[in-house]
């Protein structure tokens, strides 16, 4: 989520809850993909969806699904855990 409290015009903007302000906010939804070896501090963006189910019609889970496809058609699955938190 990010926080897009003074924004009237931007049109993915809406209302949703945040769990830093723990409670509804204004903002633009965000699906990641991360990779972490378990290391402290040791993150890499990999890849990243705009969640605007009124624009585009999918869910959190239809772009969660979409990415983990594209890892498994890349052969670039070498994980034992995956974690996803929606």
């Amino acid at each position: 989520m990010q926080d897009k409290c003074y924004s009237h015009f931007i049109g993915v903007a809406k209302r949703q809850y945040a769990g830093n302000a723990h409670g509804m906010v204004t903002g633009i939804g965000l699906v990641n993909r991360v990779h972490s070896s378990g290391e402290a501090g040791d993150f890499l963006p990999l890849d990243y969806r705009v969640y605007a189910p009124d624009a585009h019609g999918q869910t959190k889970n239809d772009h969660f699904l979409t990415m983990f496809d594209e890892v498994v058609a890349e052969y670039k699955l070498l994980a034992r855990n995956i974690l996803f938190d929606s």
